[in-house]
């Protein structure tokens, strides 16, 4: 019979199922006691020892909630309880932010035993989970905090107040710091995740050879852990295992070089400003609405070299929508922003930009939903006609 203690390792709550010298860990600010069928299926069915811990301030766990304040310290800590208990080797799992809290215990523990990764859909640092290169994350941040970011418990349930959405005033960090250990992993990303570029680049980056990418067709799920995602199979025969697609290093690597080229799609150039007016009858000729079907339009900006502000007009809405623009260049999709359509508005100044416009089509997702990029039915009959797309920026590079 599988037995699961709970204990207490200096203020942080920890599920532990003691099994073989093989150690299973993850570090949670999701509630450890949401793995333990996880936790009951692995050790019966393979032996080994796991460990589910909850980050400080987090449901069994004492201390104050601070995200990213203290994971490097508890780290420590942990590793010090694994080492005690005569681990051979362990394997340490995590998605989202438990991937960072996994990234951190890896590097304390490379140099002492045998360390395996497993980051699925991961959170590299503070500064990505809060910005795309120097996007603000608006949806990201409000969802994310607001759920996960406030108190002892996620509150599933709350509902966000609409009408004070802003953008927050916050200490951001000076640099972006990422953990890179020195050890085997296999990188797990969904192509509708917004973090999906981070195992792309992970993989470029790693210095282990033993790395292997994994992008299937999922959003930001965590639940992929309760259904094993065949992160045993990958553990036992070192190699992916599974119907999710396989990205190859020369592939992968083509497509990163397009994706990051920052002086392909950014730029600094300062010249003289205009703006040009994609008006109703544009629009209205390419049936560009957003309604219950349809939640997509886009357009191609001409007599623009470099566009540095985007400004839509719209009817008198009734509920706030939520959008988000992309650059598609050859079918390559690179996330720009996200912006709100606020209720009873009818003109929306996205967040500044600066993109060079070289023959970039620009898509614009709008949603009922706080995550347009996650594809789902929409509840709201609600209509959205945008009447105006006003783009700002230069028409010469100097």
């Amino acid at each position: 019979m599988v037995q699961i203690k709970e204990i207490n390792i200096k203020g942080l709550y920890t599920l532990y199922c003691k099994g073989n010298d093989t150690f299973f860990i993850i570090r949670t600010p999701y509630n450890s006691k949401g793995y333990k069928k996880w936790i009951e299926e692995v050790n019966k069915r393979y032996g080994y020892t796991i460990i589910v811990q909850d980050v400080r301030g987090r449901y069994g766990s004492e201390g104050s909630w601070k995200p990213y304040s203290y994971e490097n310290e508890d780290a420590k800590v942990l590793a010090e309880f694994i080492l005690q208990h005569h681990a051979n080797e362990v394997v340490i799992f995590g998605s989202s932010y438990e991937a960072y809290c996994a990234r951190l215990l890896a590097c304390i523990l490379e140099d002492i035993i045998e360390v395996k990764l497993v980051l699925r859909v991961g959170v590299r640092s503070q500064y990505e989970a809060l910005f795309n290169k120097k996007t603000f994350r608006l949806a990201d941040y409000y969802w994310w905090n607001s759920i996960h970011g406030k108190g002892k418990k996620s509150a599933l349930s709350l509902k966000i107040s609409y009408a004070n959405l802003q953008v927050p005033n916050l200490k951001f960090p000076k640099k972006n710091h990422i953990v890179y250990p020195n050890v085997p992993v296999i990188l797990i990303g969904g192509w509708d995740d917004g973090y999906y570029q981070y195992a792309f680049e992970d993989y470029i980056n790693w210095e282990n050879p033993n790395a292997h990418l994994y992008i299937g067709k999922f959003g930001h799920e965590l639940h992929m852990v309760n259904n094993l995602f065949n992160e045993v199979a990958w553990y036992k025969n070192l190699e992916i295992v599974g119907k999710s697609e396989k990205i190859e290093y020369q592939n992968q690597n083509v497509y990163c070089d397009r994706y990051y080229d920052g002086n392909q799609y950014f730029t600094n150039v300062e010249s003289p400003y205009r703006e040009v007016v994609y008006d109703n009858s544009y629009l209205s000729k390419n049936n560009y609405f957003y309604i219950q079907k349809r939640n997509v339009f886009d357009i191609t900006i001409d007599g623009l070299a470099i566009i540095k502000t985007i400004k839509l007009e719209h009817n008198l809405l009734e509920k706030p929508i939520f959008g988000q623009l992309v650059c598609i260049d050859k079918n390559v999709k690179i996330h720009i922003t996200e912006f709100i359509l606020e209720q009873g508005s009818t003109k929306t100044i996205l967040p500044p930009l600066l993109i060079k416009n070289n023959n970039i089509r620009l898509e614009f997702l709008l949603s009922t939903s706080m995550f347009p990029r996650y594809a789902g039915k929409l509840k709201d009959v609600q209509i959205v006609e945008i009447t105006n797309v006003i783009a700002g920026g230069t028409r010469y590079e100097d």
